[in-house]
């Protein structure tokens, strides 16, 4: 969501600058599946849950990074990179740099 920050001057009201700027909802994830994957990388996977945004939309898997595909408000995509055998932490961003506090 876009707004506008005004900055006013005093008791007049006066509007001394404005600067535009987005809202981002925090993206909550509910599950993922498959819930396993090769280490080798190159699996598809869909996180389910509330709030993704179409747009700049990033799922990071550990400390990695995978560009997801926005499917709709509740499903996103992502091909996983290759990684280490063990449980790995997810969390997705729908500006590509705040990432849900969530797995």
């Amino acid at each position: 969501m876009q707004t506008t920050l005004k900055l006013l001057s005093g008791s007049n009201g006066l509007i001394l600058a404005a600067f535009p700027f987005n809202v981002y909802v925090d993206a909550s994830i509910i599950r993922v599946q498959p819930s396993t994957a090769s280490t080798d990388g190159g699996c598809m996977v869909s996180v389910f849950g509330k709030n993704f945004l179409d747009g700049n939309v990033k799922v990071s898997l550990g400390g990695m990074t995978a560009v997801g595909s926005f499917v709709s408000t509740s499903v996103i995509t992502f091909l996983t990179p290759a990684h280490e055998t063990g449980p790995v932490h997810i969390q997705v961003a729908n500006n590509g740099a705040d990432f849900s506090s969530n797995t």
